[in-house]
């Protein structure tokens, strides 16, 4: 069963806004861990995980890290 994007968003978020950039991240990842890898199969609340994820990455300072995530969520939107 997959996790459920929407909710582990919005509590990545609420670590964003916290600050906790690491934290957001850390859930992100795991989360993500396990999803399909094919674009064309992602629902709209993985795709915005992704682009979270991505954006994320990029204020740690990980653009390289980044890259896929956000290509993922580019493909899936």
């Amino acid at each position: 069963m997959s996790p459920a994007f929407g909710e582990l968003t919005g509590q990545a978020h609420q670590l964003v806004s916290a600050g906790d950039l690491a934290g957001a991240q850390q859930l992100l990842s795991d989360a993500l861990s396990d999803a399909d890898p094919r674009p064309d199969h992602a629902s709209p609340e993985l795709a915005e995980a992704a682009g979270l994820q991505a954006r994320v990455l990029v204020a740690l300072g990980e653009p390289h890290s980044a890259r896929g995530w956000a290509a993922f969520a580019y493909a899936a939107a």
